[in-house]
């Protein structure tokens, strides 16, 4: 074992660079699986924690978990539950709304949850942070400790939080801060828990948690509650599958991006050991004059491999590890345990780095094991052989072939089929290097055929190792794309919703209006400091028939009607050219979502008809003209946008948005809207910063957003890496063969003209053919974000494509030029490339 061990740190001390590149790659690489681990955790438990906090493993959910959901009657539940008593563990009552919170430094959009406060704090075993006596008699709530921190609170604090069935601002005295632990365990970090007596208990509830003692009776008490109550939904209590379907179709979206991850990674290690492999080539004839056999030779080498792979691995496996740590703490601070780092992560992850890398390294390997001393000794260079039109055309067909199968798949199906797609496009790859290196030589030549420069259009057809390099690059440059792509689909998943408006301050108004109500109103905001306002409504209609998603069983839609094209531009921010003259010109305009207008293949111009949501509304269906599409993309775009007056007779509450005035002061403006509202005396009425109006959805969120930034320039790096690494094997590789050129008579310029043709040569065949198949995978974009059930539209060539395709190849050719610079007066040195393969 020890001389073993003596011959490969032999090695990795001759052989520096290249040991350098695969530690660095694999290291970067299983950091990338690890933390795609990770997100895996992350999108289960944002989803579940938030689903599972009120619940805390009750079996059914009866009404809405969050604060949108229909008040029924506590009575009739109680009428389904008291007739098997010993049927049910617990049943928990609460009643859920949205609101505003004031406090002395401002305003805060909250969720108030009212429950049998005694009965809760009963049964659960709530951890107390601060708490203060209440000695006043005023209403007493809890808050969780982050909530605290964010609104300036301590226990003891009064505040004012506005309560519907009130219609007026409540005092409650902050009497517990309690642990960001059980029901105060949200991502959104805005609600309050109070008695049933600080709304007003008029036996109304929005959501009952009901634990069986045999989960199996789920079934019947469905039933029951259907019979009792038919417009109330009846869900598993925490939404466990619809939760584990929105995480399995973002995890799958990612693994697919992983696999090509992989595949870079293994392309990338394959070039970096051919130069070690060549330069153990010596000590491999040592080895077999010895007596080693070929199967020994190939395990001293692979042994050289596992060590560089566990290496890499570890390093990785800590940079992945207090790397994701470090960026969740930065980015996602509130939800820093919903991150667990079980032994399995760091197993398969490691696992999967050392079989990629040993798999990575077998041809080379192979190559040296195999052949004879004497074959080992021979200096001959085996030059390229012609290139062959028919296998390259018969890939090209079973590749077109399966790229066009995928896009008729869906789900799990479409991962397994791009694993083929993979195997078959790098085939496709090493075919084409010789036919456009061909074709790119050609019109070099035509520049000019003599000198240094001509010389260099030479060598790329007849030299194997150049047709190998332009194969790898054109690779790396497709899959980099491919990745950026897929996760940069992941990031349309989580998108908020509300980053789509833009706006200064918010007024939310939740009751009905009168026409005369509106107007004072909105003609009461424009105070000093304010530019310009707008308002909107939304209401539900009926989904039409059509292409619907595989993945939702939704019904509807929402369809928001803004009173101008201003307040439809801070709605929809990416508009259609035109779509301002048809809005003005069509009597009842919509503009739809991208997403719905794929999704049923509507096109500009077409005329729709719609009907509401029949349970809300009773109107006859509206008829609309699409006047132009919406190509804003978030998590949830089944929305369109009409016309307010179209939706007023419908509608029940205003979101009107305002701008101030640049320069101006953004406290003293938000002051004079805050009592131009209250000089209204309008029920349920408030004014919040756009920040605070969109804070709820948005946290976490962005966190996620971030972290997925963070892995797209990840993969460019290792991009860069490859393409640097493949760069170095040539000179590598070609050195002699250089010296030879000089030895010649090629002039110092002459010698750089020649390695600019062929570094010319190179990036631009590799540009063609990374290009041509970034173009074939956009094609199964449309496929891919389906998994995540979206609809848009890609252009045969996007600019993503044409960005990373030209710096792939700007960065190849620097590197060229640079390595090339640098070794012009490099002296001769042994001189083999029968190893690239």
């Amino acid at each position: 074992m020890k001389p073993l061990l003596r011959h490969t740190l032999r090695s990795a001390a001759d052989s520096k660079a290249q040991v350098f590149i695969i530690i660095l790659t694999v290291a970067v690489v299983t950091a990338m699986v690890f933390a795609s681990f990770s997100i895996s955790d992350i999108f289960y438990n944002l989803n579940m924690t938030e689903n599972d906090r009120v619940a805390q493993g009750a079996d059914m959910l009866l009404g809405s978990n969050g604060s949108a959901g229909e008040l029924f009657s506590r009575a009739r539940v109680d009428s389904v539950l008291g007739k098997n008593p010993d049927e049910i563990v617990r049943a928990e009552y609460f009643l859920k709304f949205t609101t505003v919170m004031k406090t002395g430094s401002g305003t805060k959009t909250v969720l108030l949850e009212a429950t049998d406060l005694n009965d809760y704090i009963a049964a659960h075993n709530l951890k107390y942070v601060d708490f203060r006596e209440n000695k006043s008699g005023v209403i007493p709530v809890i808050v969780g400790y982050t909530f605290a921190q964010n609104a300036n609170l301590k226990a003891g604090d009064y505040v004012e939080v506005y309560i519907p069935s009130f219609d007026r601002y409540v005092k409650m005295y902050v009497m517990y801060i309690a642990a960001d632990e059980g029901i105060f365990k949200s991502a959104a970090n805005i609600n309050i828990l109070a008695d049933f007596s600080a709304v007003g208990d008029y036996g109304m509830v929005s959501a009952v948690y009901i634990t069986f003692k045999d989960p199996s009776l789920f079934t019947r008490y469905e039933e029951a509650f259907g019979e009792v109550l038919p417009a109330v939904s009846c869900s598993e209590g925490n939404n466990y599958s619809d939760v584990k379907e929105i995480v399995f179709s973002n995890t799958l979206l990612f693994a697919i991006g992983l696999v090509f991850i992989v595949a870079t990674m293994g392309m990338i290690l394959l070039t970096s050991y051919m130069i070690i492999a060549r330069k153990r080539t010596r000590e491999m004839v040592v080895f077999k004059a010895a007596g080693a056999s070929p199967a020994m030779t190939a395990l001293i080498m692979l042994f050289e491999v596992a060590l560089y792979a566990i290496a890499g691995s570890a390093i990785g496996l800590a940079l992945g590890r207090f790397g994701m740590q470090l960026t969740v703490n930065s980015m996602i601070p509130h939800a820093r345990d919903l991150i667990t780092y079980g032994f399995w992560k760091f197993a398969v992850s490691l696992i999967i780095s050392v079989v990629v890398t040993i798999a990575a390294s077998l041809a080379p390997v192979i190559a040296v094991s195999k052949k004879t001393i004497r074959e080992l000794n021979s200096d001959s260079p085996r030059n390229a052989k012609a290139p062959k039109p028919v296998p390259f055309a018969i890939v090209t067909v079973v590749a077109a072939g399966s790229l066009a199968a995928t896009t008729f798949l869906s789900g799990i199906w479409v991962a397994l089929l791009s694993i083929i797609d993979i195997a078959l496009i790098i085939v496709w790859i090493s075919l084409a290097a010789p036919i456009v290196l061909k074709g790119v030589t050609a019109l070099l030549r035509k520049i000019k055929p003599s000198g240094g420069f001509g010389l260099g259009t030479l060598t790329p057809n007849r030299n194997k190792a150049m047709r190998t390099i332009t194969t790898l690059s054109a690779v790396i440059v497709a899959f980099s794309f491919v990745v950026v792509q897929i996760v940069g689909l992941v990031k349309y998943a989580v998108t908020p919703f509300t980053s789509r408006y833009r706006a200064d301050a918010v007024i939310s108004v939740a009751s009905n209006v009168s026409d005369e109500q509106r107007f004072k109103l909105i003609n009461s905001l424009y105070a000093d400091g304010i530019e310009e306002v707008g308002f909107m409504t939304s209401v539900d209609f009926v989904l039409p028939k059509g292409r619907m998603d595989l993945t939702s069983a939704e019904k509807y839609f929402t369809l928001y009607g803004v009173d101008s094209y201003w307040m439809l531009e801070h709605c929809a921010p990416n508009l259609g050219e035109g779509t301002k003259e048809r809005w003005e010109k069509a009597q009842n305009p919509l503009v739809l979502s991208e997403d719905m207008m794929i999704r049923f293949g509507y096109s500009v111009g077409d005329t729709v008809t719609y009907y509401p949501e029949p349970d809300q509304h009773k109107d006859d269906a509206i008829t609309f003209t699409i006047v132009g599409v919406d190509y804003t993309i978030t998590r949830y775009d089944r929305v369109g946008y009409v016309k307010y007056d179209a939706l007023k007779d419908m509608a029940g509450w205003l979101d009107i948005f305002a701008d101030f005035k640049e320069g101006a002061d953004g406290s003293a403006a938000l002051l004079g809207l805050i009592k131009a509202v209250e000089a209204q005396n309008l029920e349920r009425s408030f004014v919040l910063t756009f920040e605070e109006w969109t804070d709820a959805e948005s946290t976490g969120l962005q966190g996620i957003l971030g972290i997925l930034g963070i892995i797209q320039y990840a993969m460019i790096a290792v991009g860069i890496i490859g393409l640097i690494n493949v760069s170095v094997v040539t000179v590598y590789d070609r050195k002699s063969e250089f010296r030879l050129y000089r030895l010649s008579g090629l002039s110092q310029n002459g010698y750089l003209a020649f390695a600019a043709s062929e570094g010319l040569a190179m990036s631009a065949a590799g540009a063609v053919i990374g290009f041509a198949v970034c173009t074939a995978f956009t094609a199964l974009l449309p496929v891919f974000v389906g998994i995540v059930d979206k609809y848009l539209y890609f252009p045969p060539v996007t600019a993503l494509s044409a960005y990373i395709t030209l710096a792939g190849s700007l960065v190849f050719a620097l590197c060229w030029a640079a390595i090339a610079a640098a070794q012009r007066r490099g002296q001769a040195v042994a001189y083999n490339e029968r190893f690239l393969t």
